[in-house]
């Protein structure tokens, strides 16, 4: 018996996942472009200039699902 790591099995197939969609082929503009259009550039915090506080919260709607209790 070994122990168990799902936690290796989820990075697996997220690394397999962006490999299939081409992620690892993406140019360093294609990723500055996909950063911008997200709002996750450099100017966002990365440079520690912006804390939490300062950043919008987005509010969205939680469900929650009784599958599985």
């Amino acid at each position: 018996m070994r122990e168990r790591n799902e936690a290796l099995d989820c990075r697996v197939y997220a690394r397999a996942a962006a490999w299939i969609a081409g992620a690892d082929r993406y140019s360093e503009r294609r990723w500055r472009r996909l950063e911008t259009a997200l709002g996750i550039g450099e100017s966002s915090g990365r440079d520690g200039n912006q804390g939490p506080a300062d950043r919008k919260t987005s509010h969205r709607r939680v469900t929650r699902s009784k599958w599985m209790g």
